[in-house]
């Protein structure tokens, strides 16, 4: 029994591993859309970071899956500005806009992966006080 929910949690992990990926696919796929897409990039990645600080209790576990989230919005939104550049609108402006909106994605994804990994690690002290105030000493 308690090997098929060790196996549960794996499979938990790997799906929001997934999940955090998928704002490369979505700038590679809609490029299209220019700066639209950057935006949409920028409102999956805080939805991701609220996923994972839902989906684990471990910081580190946190911080791999916040690692991922953030080279996922780098390739998702440096790519879509590229294909956009090279197939919709090759002025230079493009490229200014473009790297203007990937870094303003970056700097919302690092404030929101900062913010609920401060409030992971607050709750998980906040947890061990609480643990050893009610301990009493027993062995289970």
């Amino acid at each position: 029994m308690k090997d098929k929910s060790k196996f549960l949690k794996i499979i938990k992990y790997v799906g929001v591993l997934l999940l955090m990926y998928i704002c490369a696919p979505v700038g590679l796929i809609c490029y299209g859309a220019g700066a639209t897409i950057d935006i949409m990039i920028v409102i999956l990645a805080v939805v991701f970071a609220y996923v994972g600080y839902i989906a684990t209790h471990k910081i580190l576990e946190l911080l791999f899956l916040y690692a991922n989230l953030l080279l996922s919005v780098y390739i998702g939104s440096s790519f879509s500005t590229k294909l956009y550049y090279e197939r919709v609108s090759s002025d230079d402006m493009t490229l200014i806009v473009g790297r203007v909106f990937m870094y303003i994605a970056l700097a919302v994804t690092v404030l929101a992966v900062l913010i609920f990994a401060m409030v992971r690690v607050v709750k998980n002290k906040r947890g061990e006080i609480q643990k050893i105030d009610t301990d009493d000493g027993s062995v289970c």
